[in-house]
């Protein structure tokens, strides 16, 4: 790892592309952060950047970049956010923000490369390694042939349990992930393993996962569900076959222990004691230096006792998201499970991917417990920025709100959850603004600085944030809807479901494949096959 000298430090506010370039390729520690919506960031972005559009700064950020003294670069399209989005994090104690010089188009127009797509560094790899370990797959109409001849095929879905039952093969059980191995009972001889995704990325490693663990019967399905569809098959949707609930670990966890700490360490992974981990985190933070400690369990089993400090982190979902766990370049990653193979594998797939420093801590969180260290259950998210708004911002109740309305002279409401949580209600007659476009988008709705303001969102916290933006931005006279539209509705106070207006763009939404139609499904497919060369 590579840390910044304090005189070493760039402190002008912004960093030309050439710079940033070299910074990249050096090693040094540093988050390169794209702030616009996801829409955009997927139409072109800087490969090895990390997307968090700026409503979302201060809910991601810890997380992200726990150390506020780590050089953070943003950049957006044409520096219509980042330089806002530099000024909330240096509102909230980051002391190195910088802006990309001219945004991403001057990025591009020094001939500089510019991706499109999503976690597209573990899109590649996904590719890469169907090549490179000759991962077996099966077509959807070769399966829908097996299933309909009666042979015996065990369905696994990898992915999330939201998107289990957003769609799923029929009959398919949920088990995320780097869960597979452990707790897949051995298949009878006759039967073949099907694992399968959306698309390609998280089956290909899954196969490769199960065949590295012994289970030689396995096959991902080419293309996923997406392929199953253009195939013309039914996908099931609302499934709950919760995999990771309903089938026992294996009873032969120590053969795969021991297997996948040989495979880790044939790759350079290194194994720690809980106390010389906990060494290593301690002097990384005095150091100023980042190091991640992540739970790649079930998120049951994090909520029930973990390390303290350590994020929530599922394995599968850690390797085929990348980009948005591990935003500083150059960081040290630590891992943790029970003492099973799952820390073991997602750290086996890191190390293949390129990350330098990965280490496992043995025996996991038992091991940890045992020797005194602390550990804590529950999530404890922070809303960085939350106290002071909190102090900064004016409540005004559901009660008095509602009184103002009625009166001829009534406050422009404005409401800044996303424009589907405005669709899924807001007070009556409240205009929609994106934070992320925060100041721009309230001037095009006439909210003249010097007028009163009233901000709403689902349970006030997100229009606390915003509405101390808005403050430092001139807007010195808005205030919040206390408690949000939570308490609005409680006494049941009228709410309106109308649609975003149609001169306004929603650009914060992000439609899957799925549901944009079979051209959306190939196109995606097709960018995703080519990733691999």
């Amino acid at each position: 790892m590579t840390v910044l000298h304090p005189t070493d430090r760039d402190t002008s506010r912004t960093i030309a592309s050439e710079d940033l370039r070299i910074l990249m390729q050096t090693g040094v520690e540093a988050a390169v952060l794209d702030v616009r919506e996801q829409r955009w960031s997927d139409a072109g972005h800087i490969l090895g950047s990390t997307n968090v559009p700026r409503r979302a700064l201060e809910w991601h950020m810890k997380r992200l970049v726990p150390l506020r003294s780590t050089p953070v670069i943003l950049y957006d399209d044409d520096l219509s956010i980042a330089p806002r989005a530099a000024d909330d994090l240096r509102a909230v104690g980051y002391d190195d923000v910088r802006v990309l010089h001219g945004g991403l188009a001057a990025w591009s127009d020094t001939g500089l490369a510019v991706d499109r797509g999503h976690s597209v560094p573990s899109k590649h790899f996904g590719e890469l390694v169907q090549h490179a370990d000759r991962v077996p797959s099966v077509s959807p109409q070769e399966l829908h042939s097996w299933l309909a001849e009666g042979r015996k095929v065990v369905l696994c879905d990898v992915r999330t349990a939201e998107e289990h039952a957003r769609e799923t093969l029929p009959g398919s059980v949920n088990v995320p992930g780097f869960e597979l191995p452990i707790r897949l009972e051995d298949p009878e001889d006759d039967a073949t393993v099907v694992v399968h995704c959306s698309g390609r990325t998280r089956s290909i490693i899954g196969t490769a996962t199960l065949q590295r663990s012994g289970i030689r019967n396995a096959v991902g399905l080419e293309n996923g569900t997406m392929g199953w569809l253009l195939a013309g098959y039914d996908v099931e949707h609302g499934a709950c076959r919760d995999g990771t609930a309903t089938v026992p670990v294996s009873g032969d966890g120590d053969t795969l222990r021991r297997r996948w700490r040989a495979e880790a360490e044939s790759v350079g992974v290194r194994y720690l004691a809980p106390r010389d981990a906990d060494r290593v985190l301690q002097a990384s933070r005095q150091l100023g230096s980042t190091a991640y400690l992540f739970d790649v369990r079930t998120h049951a089993e994090h909520l029930e006792a973990h390390a303290a400090g350590a994020q929530w982190a599922p394995g599968g979902q850690l390797v085929q998201l990348t980009d948005t766990y591990v935003a500083v370049q150059g960081a040290v990653i630590v891992l943790m499970c029970d003492g099973s193979a799952r820390s073991s594998i997602a750290a086996y797939w890191l190390r293949r991917m390129g990350f330098g420093a990965v280490l496992v801590v043995a025996g996991g969180v038992h091991r940890w417990q045992d020797e005194g260290l602390p550990t804590e259950s529950g999530e404890h998210p922070e809303v960085l920025g939350l106290a002071t708004a909190q102090r900064s911002v004016k409540p005004v109740s559901a009660e008095a709100l509602g009184e103002a309305l009625r009166s001829p002279s009534s406050p422009p409401v404005v409401h800044v959850d996303t424009s589907a949580g405005y669709e899924r209600g807001h007070v009556p007659g409240a205009s929609w603004v994106s934070p992320t476009r925060l100041e721009a988008r309230l001037e095009e709705i006439g909210a003249a600085r010097s007028t009163p303001t009233v901000l709403t969102c689902r349970d006030g916290v997100l229009s606390r944030i915003t509405a101390w933006k808005a403050q430092r931005a001139g807007w010195r006279d808005v205030a919040v809807l206390d408690g949000g539209l939570d308490v609005w509705e409680r006494d049941g106070r009228p709410v309106d479901r109308t649609p975003v207006p149609d001169h306004t763009d929603p650009d914060d939404r992000f439609i899957h494949p799925v549901y944009r139609g079979p051209e959306a499904m190939r196109d995606y497919l097709d960018w995703e096959v080519a990733l691999g060369g």
